[in-house]
């Protein structure tokens, strides 16, 4: 397996999905929304969604509580704790189910105003002594967290109103005057508790937002990066086939009048010169136009690896496992990697069989690129390749140097060579190009299926 100056042609450029984007119809700054809509504002719905399921959780907790609290010697409250427990059920199935209920559970607040009645109820036989009350507190902050200050205010008033209708209820039965505690500090809760969520779940959607921004200006950076690299590859690579070429056809009238046999062979080796340049231009073209990430990293690779084999004729064996960790601009890199490395095996190696391994054992990511071609020297290094005018694996140490991670050559079981790449989990560039998370290397994956 030798180095290359190219990229191989087919396939896309990175194979991984933006996790987010911009909302529909543009943001504040007037950027186009039509290639950012959708993820982006997906991203702060599950911010909220994993609030909002802590909430009923706590719900859980309280009503576990609430069924201890109440007993079950008094005959006047024998079914308390089957009221209670269904009010536990009306927590505990919309977290089971919350990818069904949930967006349900948005669209309708009368669902929600039928369990806070529902919650009242039980209130109304347990009292405001009990550990239930603290049931309408987390309901009431589930209010703000689902449906913001309008419908966190307009739920909790309404919790508001019925506790001080237990309050009066009790009053006669107990004998008791209520306190401070019952008359100001509980009620307050309530619409603290509403309005602590709306603060709380517009700073996740704030966060949620930034993380969005985040990832597509480092993806937005990695394309540009490799714009840059298609432009310097033009001019260094085929700017020189085509001068070539030029140079050729201005001397090629004097062949002809002078050297009339060899003006022929001197003209197919311009047209030849010709299609190889037309080739370059095409595949450079191609990389640059296939810019978008929109897939997972394994099912580029899949994809790109079954056009690849239809091309070159060789045969590829796959083991190609989910990768969770890496930001945008890492699988970018790596995916291009992936691509480099077969180029080098389909034009240097002279192999029949190429095996890819893409794994993600504890916090790196691997990557495998096997072949059983005539392989490497006993020690090679990438500055020799570079040295013999093949870049490729230079351009391959860059890529991955530049995402904090580590390449290293070796020789495969069975002959042939092995290229393994390895970055760390949380690996990620920014917007200057620059590593930004730990380096973690690793030895050469030898024996991995």
């Amino acid at each position: 397996m030798r180095a290359s100056a190219s990229e191989p042609a087919g396939g896309d450029k990175a194979g991984v999905r933006a996790s987010a984007s911009e909302p529909a119809g543009g943001d504040k700054n007037g950027r186009d929304a039509t290639s950012h809509a959708g993820p982006r504002p997906v991203a702060a719905a599950d911010s909220v969604a994993a609030l909002a399921r802590l909430v009923l959780n706590f719900r859980l907790v309280t009503v576990l509580l609430s069924v201890l609290y109440s007993g079950f010697g008094d005959a006047s409250t024998a079914l308390l704790p089957v009221v209670i427990l269904v009010a536990g059920v009306a927590s505990s199935v919309p977290v089971m189910l919350w990818a069904r209920i949930g967006p349900v559970l948005v669209r309708h607040p009368a669902i929600l105003f039928a369990d806070v009645v529902l919650a009242l109820g039980v209130l109304l036989l347990t009292g405001v002594q009990g550990p239930f009350v603290y049931y309408t507190l987390a309901s009431a902050f589930l209010a703000g967290v689902l449906y913001d200050v309008l419908g966190g205010l307009l739920l909790s008033g309404v919790l508001l109103l019925g506790y001080f209708l237990v309050v009066e209820v009790h009053r006669p039965l107990t004998g008791l005057e209520p306190d401070f505690h019952v008359l100001v500090a509980l009620p307050s809760l309530f619409v603290l508790s509403a309005l602590g969520a709306v603060a709380v779940r517009r700073l996740l959607q704030r966060q949620s937002l930034m993380q969005a921004d985040r990832v597509v200006a480092e993806a937005t950076a990695a394309r540009l990066a490799e714009r840059e690299r298609l432009a310097r590859e033009m001019h260094d690579a085929l700017g020189k086939t085509v001068h070539g070429i030029a140079l050729s056809a201005a001397v090629l009238p004097d062949w002809v009048r002078e050297r009339p046999a060899e003006a022929s062979a001197r003209a197919r080796q311009v047209t030849d010169a010709a299609q190889r340049a037309a080739a370059e231009a095409r595949e450079l073209i191609s990389d640059l136009r296939s810019d978008r990430l929109d897939e997972p990293l394994e099912q580029a690779a899949e994809r790109f690896l079954d056009t690849w084999a239809g091309a070159s004729g060789l045969t590829v064996r796959r083991c190609l496992q989910p990768v969770r960790g890496p930001g945008p601009s890492a699988r970018y890199e790596l995916f291009c990697v992936l691509k480099e490395l077969l180029r080098n095996v389909e034009r240097h190696a002279d192999a029949m069989t190429v095996k890819v391994i893409l794994r993600q054992p504890g916090a790196r990511v691997e990557l495998c690129v096997e072949d059983n071609g005539r392989g490497f020297s006993e020690s090679p290094e990438i500055a020799a390749f570079a040295g013999e005018g093949h870049f490729g694996l230079l351009g391959c140490r860059e890529r991955v140097e530049r995402v904090g991670g580590r390449i290293s050559l070796g020789a495969a079981e069975r002959g042939g060579a092995r290229v393994t790449v390895t970055l760390p989990s949380d690996a990620r560039v920014g917007l200057a190009g620059e590593a930004l998370g730990p380096v973690q290397a690793s030895a050469p994956a030898r024996g991995a299926a």
